[in-house]
């Protein structure tokens, strides 16, 4: 495991991203809705404010938890509604200050940093966990973007630190009725020389191919567009159509629906 420092990649992506953020939505209109969401643009802000802080309070165990991340959503618009109307600079500053801070907590664990559960039951190592926060800064960044008709380019460093803060909680992210039963094995390519492997074994998921177990499906293209699958903001079929996304082993169609075997991030 990596100490978390001053200049690690993780701690310099998580500030640039933050930073990036906050200028987007400071040049944002606070009352628009955003596409695809029952959110306006500061409610989608107001959400990544009050996610930031929620990364010192795990290790803690003072966070409200989601037994099942199909009862986050109330948990998220609990946390939004206790922010009331705060403006966006004022709700900018609470992120600024949470991720400053978060980044100072995991830094003093230095190379012990603690694991917690995080949402769904799954424990995750505190400084690995500051991935999933990039994906929440990133992510919502792409959907604020997307909304102003901006350009919000994901890196494969990015997309790679991401991946890899999500992947020790997935498996407490499968969705029952949408996994019940299946049986197949992933490899996704993210460009990084990792790898990731995602293996059900009757609707159970495992990071681990087990002995005797081969890749069924390997997923491969851009990392950006491979992120978005995921996340359920591109549809894979139109990023293989487009080429950005590039299925290929002995059952290459399941690449079409795997981010549908898992609750949405």
């Amino acid at each position: 495991m990596t100490t978390l420092t001053d200049t690690s990649p993780l701690a310099v992506e998580l500030r640039a991203a933050a930073q990036r953020y906050a200028a987007l939505a400071r040049s944002a209109d606070g009352n628009r809705p955003m596409a695809g969401s029952a959110w306006t643009v500061r409610e989608s802000v107001a959400h990544v404010a009050t996610v930031a802080p929620r990364y010192s309070k795990f290790p803690h165990g003072t966070q409200k938890l989601a037994d099942t991340p199909a009862s986050l959503p109330a948990l998220n618009t609990e946390e939004i509604q206790e922010l009331d109307q705060r403006p966006i600079g004022e709700l900018l500053s609470l992120l600024d200050d949470a991720v400053e801070a978060v980044i100072g907590q995991v830094e003093a664990y230095g190379d012990q940093p603690p694991e917690y559960r995080f949402h769904g039951g799954e424990l995750v190592a505190a400084d690995v966990a500051l991935g999933i926060l990039l994906g929440e800064l990133l992510v919502h960044g792409w959907d604020l973007a997307t909304a102003m008709h901006h350009r919000w380019p994901i890196s494969h460093r990015q997309v790679s630190l991401i991946f890899s803060g999500v992947e020790p909680i997935l498996p407490g992210w499968v969705e029952p009725a949408r996994s019940a039963g299946h049986q197949a094995a992933y490899q996704v390519h993210l460009g990084d020389n990792g790898q990731h492997v995602l293996c059900f074994t009757h609707g159970r998921l495992s990071t681990v191919l087990p002995a005797g177990r081969h890749i069924d499906c390997h997923i491969g293209g851009s990392p950006q567009a491979i992120l978005l699958i995921l996340y359920r903001r591109l549809s894979p079929w139109q990023a293989a159509l487009t080429g950005r996304v590039v299925p290929g082993g002995r059952r290459p169609w399941l690449a079409f629906s795997l981010a549908d075997r898992f609750y949405q991030p």
